[in-house]
Protein backbone atom coordinates (compact mmCIF):
# COMPACT_ATOMS: atom_id res chain seq x y z
CA UNK A 1 0.00 0.00 0.00
CA UNK A 2 1.18 3.68 -1.22
CA UNK A 3 2.09 6.08 2.03
CA UNK A 4 -0.47 8.62 1.67
CA UNK A 5 0.88 11.76 -0.06
CA UNK A 6 0.99 14.63 2.44
CA UNK A 7 -2.22 16.54 -0.23
CA UNK A 8 -4.27 13.57 1.08
CA UNK A 9 -3.19 14.20 4.85
CA UNK A 10 -4.33 17.86 4.49
CA UNK A 11 -7.64 16.24 3.06
CA UNK A 12 -7.85 13.66 6.32
CA UNK A 13 -7.80 16.20 8.63
CA UNK A 14 -10.16 18.03 7.19
CA UNK A 15 -12.21 15.20 6.78
CA UNK A 16 -12.08 14.35 10.55
CA UNK A 17 -12.95 17.32 11.61
CA UNK A 18 -16.03 17.38 9.82
CA UNK A 19 -16.62 13.90 11.22
CA UNK A 20 -16.54 12.36 7.77
CA UNK A 21 -15.10 9.03 9.09
CA UNK A 22 -16.08 6.80 5.65
CA UNK A 23 -13.65 9.20 3.72
CA UNK A 24 -11.04 9.12 5.93
CA UNK A 25 -11.18 5.41 6.10
CA UNK A 26 -11.22 5.31 2.26
CA UNK A 27 -9.39 7.72 1.11
CA UNK A 28 -6.07 5.94 0.66
CA UNK A 29 -8.19 3.34 -1.40
CA UNK A 30 -9.79 5.25 -3.39
CA UNK A 31 -7.09 7.85 -4.09
CA UNK A 32 -6.96 11.07 -4.34
CA UNK A 33 -9.72 12.71 -6.62
CA UNK A 34 -9.97 16.02 -8.06
CA UNK A 35 -12.68 16.78 -7.07
CA UNK A 36 -12.20 16.06 -3.19
CA UNK A 37 -11.02 19.16 -2.05
CA UNK A 38 -14.07 20.99 -3.56
CA UNK A 39 -16.23 18.74 -1.56
CA UNK A 40 -14.36 19.61 1.29
CA UNK A 41 -15.15 23.46 0.43
CA UNK A 42 -18.98 22.73 0.29
CA UNK A 43 -19.85 21.03 2.92
CA UNK A 44 -17.23 23.25 5.27
CA UNK A 45 -19.44 26.33 3.76
CA UNK A 46 -22.36 24.81 4.63
CA UNK A 47 -22.16 23.84 7.98
CA UNK A 48 -21.01 27.09 8.76
CA UNK A 49 -24.01 28.50 7.59
CA UNK A 50 -26.37 25.77 9.33
CA UNK A 51 -24.36 27.11 12.49
CA UNK A 52 -24.79 30.85 11.65
CA UNK A 53 -28.59 30.02 10.81
CA UNK A 54 -28.98 28.10 14.20
CA UNK A 55 -27.13 30.55 16.02
CA UNK A 56 -29.43 33.59 14.85
CA UNK A 57 -32.63 31.79 15.27
CA UNK A 58 -31.74 31.31 18.94
CA UNK A 59 -29.92 34.41 19.79
CA UNK A 60 -33.83 36.15 19.37
CA UNK A 61 -32.74 39.47 18.39
CA UNK A 62 -35.31 40.18 16.23
CA UNK A 63 -35.82 43.04 13.66
CA UNK A 64 -33.40 45.75 13.76
CA UNK A 65 -32.08 49.26 11.91
CA UNK A 66 -28.08 48.34 10.72
CA UNK A 67 -25.69 50.40 12.24
CA UNK A 68 -25.03 51.93 8.92
CA UNK A 69 -28.55 53.49 8.94
CA UNK A 70 -27.88 55.16 12.26
CA UNK A 71 -28.60 58.76 13.44
CA UNK A 72 -25.51 59.50 14.81
CA UNK A 73 -26.48 63.42 15.20
CA UNK A 74 -30.02 62.09 16.81
CA UNK A 75 -28.69 61.67 20.57
CA UNK A 76 -27.39 64.80 22.20
CA UNK A 77 -23.96 62.85 23.41
CA UNK A 78 -22.64 59.50 21.50
CA UNK A 79 -19.03 58.44 21.31
CA UNK A 80 -19.25 57.12 17.78
CA UNK A 81 -16.04 55.77 17.70
CA UNK A 82 -15.92 53.73 20.95
CA UNK A 83 -19.57 52.41 19.63
CA UNK A 84 -17.49 51.56 16.51
CA UNK A 85 -14.72 49.99 18.20
CA UNK A 86 -17.81 47.95 20.15
CA UNK A 87 -18.14 46.20 16.47
CA UNK A 88 -14.79 44.56 16.91
CA UNK A 89 -15.77 42.57 19.95
CA UNK A 90 -12.59 43.70 21.56
CA UNK A 91 -14.58 43.27 24.92
CA UNK A 92 -15.28 39.83 25.09
CA UNK A 93 -11.75 38.80 24.84
CA UNK A 94 -10.99 40.95 27.31
CA UNK A 95 -13.62 39.88 29.40
CA UNK A 96 -15.14 42.92 30.16
CA UNK A 97 -18.95 44.61 30.01
CA UNK A 98 -20.61 46.95 27.56
CA UNK A 99 -23.37 49.66 29.48
CA UNK A 100 -25.49 51.48 27.19
CA UNK A 101 -26.60 54.19 29.04
CA UNK A 102 -29.59 57.01 28.14
CA UNK A 103 -33.15 57.61 27.63
CA UNK A 104 -35.65 55.97 25.69
CA UNK A 105 -35.51 56.50 21.78
CA UNK A 106 -31.73 56.91 21.52
CA UNK A 107 -30.58 53.70 20.05
CA UNK A 108 -29.30 51.55 22.81
CA UNK A 109 -31.50 48.33 22.02
CA UNK A 110 -30.40 49.20 18.01
CA UNK A 111 -26.43 49.23 19.16
CA UNK A 112 -26.89 46.17 21.43
CA UNK A 113 -28.58 44.32 18.47
CA UNK A 114 -25.73 45.24 15.77
CA UNK A 115 -22.63 44.70 18.56
CA UNK A 116 -24.48 41.01 19.07
CA UNK A 117 -24.93 40.34 15.24
CA UNK A 118 -21.20 40.72 14.61
CA UNK A 119 -20.66 37.95 17.69
CA UNK A 120 -23.03 35.61 15.36
CA UNK A 121 -21.04 36.48 12.48
CA UNK A 122 -17.69 35.49 14.12
CA UNK A 123 -18.58 32.33 15.50
CA UNK A 124 -19.76 33.16 18.93
CA UNK A 125 -23.65 32.12 20.64
CA UNK A 126 -25.69 35.32 21.33
CA UNK A 127 -28.32 35.67 23.12
CA UNK A 128 -30.48 38.87 23.03
CA UNK A 129 -32.84 39.19 26.39
CA UNK A 130 -34.12 41.62 28.93
CA UNK A 131 -33.78 41.32 33.03
CA UNK A 132 -37.23 40.76 33.53
CA UNK A 133 -37.73 38.35 30.57
CA UNK A 134 -34.90 36.21 31.82
CA UNK A 135 -35.84 36.44 35.34
CA UNK A 136 -39.87 35.26 34.35
CA UNK A 137 -38.11 32.22 32.63
CA UNK A 138 -36.02 31.14 35.65
CA UNK A 139 -38.82 31.39 37.78
CA UNK A 140 -40.83 28.98 35.70
CA UNK A 141 -38.18 25.80 36.83
CA UNK A 142 -39.83 24.02 39.46
CA UNK A 143 -37.32 21.80 40.44
CA UNK A 144 -33.93 22.61 41.33
CA UNK A 145 -32.17 20.72 38.73
CA UNK A 146 -34.65 22.15 35.93
CA UNK A 147 -32.99 25.36 37.28
CA UNK A 148 -29.58 24.06 37.46
CA UNK A 149 -29.89 23.07 33.86
CA UNK A 150 -31.85 25.91 32.45
CA UNK A 151 -28.69 28.05 33.73
CA UNK A 152 -26.82 26.70 31.13
CA UNK A 153 -28.69 29.09 28.57
CA UNK A 154 -27.30 31.75 30.42
CA UNK A 155 -23.41 30.55 30.75
CA UNK A 156 -22.15 34.76 31.94
CA UNK A 157 -23.90 34.30 34.94
CA UNK A 158 -22.40 33.73 38.37
CA UNK A 159 -24.05 31.14 39.91
CA UNK A 160 -23.22 32.12 43.51
CA UNK A 161 -25.79 34.92 43.26
CA UNK A 162 -28.45 32.53 43.76
CA UNK A 163 -28.48 32.10 46.97
CA UNK A 164 -31.34 29.44 48.66
CA UNK A 165 -34.05 31.23 50.04
CA UNK A 166 -36.97 29.30 51.15
CA UNK A 167 -38.34 25.67 50.15
CA UNK A 168 -39.30 26.40 46.30
CA UNK A 169 -36.26 26.34 43.40
CA UNK A 170 -37.48 29.76 42.13
CA UNK A 171 -37.16 31.78 45.18
CA UNK A 172 -33.60 31.45 44.43
CA UNK A 173 -34.24 33.53 41.54
CA UNK A 174 -36.89 36.06 43.63
CA UNK A 175 -34.32 36.78 45.95
CA UNK A 176 -32.39 38.05 43.52
CA UNK A 177 -34.90 41.18 43.42
CA UNK A 178 -38.04 41.97 41.59
CA UNK A 179 -36.78 44.52 39.60
CA UNK A 180 -34.25 44.69 36.69
CA UNK A 181 -32.27 47.35 38.41
CA UNK A 182 -32.13 45.17 41.59
CA UNK A 183 -31.37 41.57 38.90
CA UNK A 184 -28.67 43.41 36.82
CA UNK A 185 -26.82 45.28 40.14
CA UNK A 186 -26.54 41.38 41.75
CA UNK A 187 -25.23 39.32 38.81
CA UNK A 188 -21.44 39.43 37.78
CA UNK A 189 -21.43 39.51 34.05
CA UNK A 190 -18.50 39.03 31.45
CA UNK A 191 -18.42 39.96 27.76
CA UNK A 192 -22.16 41.14 28.60
CA UNK A 193 -24.12 44.22 27.11
CA UNK A 194 -26.00 46.04 28.99
CA UNK A 195 -29.10 48.60 28.98
CA UNK A 196 -30.13 50.98 31.40
CA UNK A 197 -32.66 53.53 30.93
CA UNK A 198 -31.20 57.29 32.36
CA UNK A 199 -33.69 59.25 34.36
CA UNK A 200 -34.00 62.71 32.26
CA UNK A 201 -33.40 65.54 34.38
CA UNK A 202 -35.66 68.44 35.25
Amino acid sequence: MNPIPPTCSDLILRAQKLGMLGFCMHLNQVGLQPWMPTLLDLEEQARRQHSLDRRIQGAHLGAYRSLGDFDWSWPKKLDRAQVQDSMGLGFVKEHENIVLLGPNGVGKTMIAKNVAYQGLLSGMTVLFTTASSMLADLVQRDSSRALQQRLRVYPQLSEAAFVPHGDHPSNKVRNLGGSEQGLLGYVRTEGVILEAIEAEQH
